[in-house]
């Protein structure tokens, strides 16, 4: 069904509910997260709080709106499907150094993630589940495109995956926002980027 041919309410909620999230993006990166109000998102949105409410509890739920749509513009397939069969050093690095880089020219807003993540368990747990579910779907897109990964179990991949992303998110978020064990971003990169070659050879033999 095209755009113009959808009932008009899904054409609006839609609209809202992009409105409201990069609304409250742009301020968080502005103002940091502790002084984004929902009120505040409301009135830069040019809506009502009481529309806000209707689509976001609160504002953890549209910052938790905000990282899933970021993961979905993230993820390079063809560069995670050469990561899992060949194992690739430069693809590896090229994965870590963007995934660092990303939240470096985002610092703000992953901080404010972190922070929300520390202070409400379930959008921690939200999130474990979403990334659950974004594997589970690339798992079964690389299996199809690269009849290899068919050699490996679904779980395996998951797994390899599951710990592997955990890993270079709980680092990086230490790395930057916490106590900077790493003298350097290139020390940091070089370590992750062994980290997940190990992961992946102890959970994908192809």
């Amino acid at each position: 069904m095209t755009d113009e041919h959808k009932p008009k309410f899904h054409r609006d909620k839609e609209g809202k509910i992009k409105l409201i999230v990069e609304t409250f993006l742009r301020l968080v990166e502005t103002k940091g997260y502790s002084n984004v109000s929902t009120n505040l998102v409301a009135k830069e949105a040019g809506i009502s709080i009481g529309t806000l409410y209707n689509y976001f509890e609160n504002k953890a739920e549209i910052l938790r709106k905000g990282f899933e749509t970021n993961v979905d513009n993230f993820i390079d397939f063809p560069v995670m499907i050469k990561i899992l069969v060949e194992r690739d050093y430069e693809a590896i690095k090229f994965f870590v150094s963007k995934f660092l880089t990303s939240h470096q020219d985002q610092y703000l807003l992953n901080e404010a993630y972190d922070q929300a993540i520390a202070a409400n368990t379930e959008i921690f747990q939200s999130f474990q589940e979403n990334t659950k579910e974004y594997i589970k779907k690339f798992t079964k897109i690389a299996k199809e495109s690269n009849p290899v990964l068919k050699k490996v179990s679904d779980e395996n991949i998951s797994k390899a995956l599951m710990i592997s992303l955990n890993l270079l998110d709980s680092m990086v978020h230490q790395h930057l926002f916490r106590d900077q064990i790493f003298n350097s971003d290139e020390d940091l990169v070089e370590y992750l980027v062994k980290l997940f070659q190990f992961t992946l050879d102890l959970y994908i033999s192809i």
